[in-house]
């Protein structure tokens, strides 16, 4: 049923790759003193191509991760696709992953001095251990089902 704790784990799945969109994964020290937020949208606007490139590629999977978690919390009536899609989600997920260290590691820490991580740095690892979650209580819920089949 669609009021499982499953739905909760893919909701804050859904919740953590809407908020990568605008929460920084680092900040980088400007020379006037300010601050330079690193997020996927502020990486589109980045002069640096490679940047802008791995910006749009995280980008691209978040507008993909999105609906995809819809339409796999749309599958509990068939629990084995939704373990199917699941796994497709986890791989999507480190997809997500990469991209955030990549930007993280390559353009912000090792470009500036004084750059640090910020909270979007860990949310994918936090929306990948959510689909996980889901992955679990679904599988826990097939066992369920079959071993009632079993008692009729």
């Amino acid at each position: 049923m669609i009021q499982r704790i499953q739905t909760l784990f893919l909701a804050g799945v859904a919740l953590v790759v809407g908020l990568l969109l605008a929460i920084p994964f680092a900040h980088e020290p400007l020379a006037d003193g300010g601050t330079f937020s690193h997020s996927v949208l502020n990486g589109l606007n980045k002069g640096v191509s490679e940047y802008q490139t791995w910006a749009a590629v995280c980008l691209g999977l978040m507008a993909i991760t999105l609906p995809f978690v819809v339409f796999v919390v749309l599958q509990f009536k068939n629990r084995k696709r939704q373990l199917g899609l699941i796994n497709v989600l986890y791989l999507l997920l480190v997809g997500i992953a990469v991209c955030v260290y990549t930007m993280t590691t390559t353009y912000a820490l090792d470009a500036a001095e004084g750059a640090t991580r910020a909270l979007g740095f860990y949310l994918p690892v936090v929306g990948l251990l959510l689909a996980v979650l889901a992955g679990i209580f679904i599988r826990k819920d097939e066992r369920l089902v079959k071993s009632l089949d079993r008692i009729r």
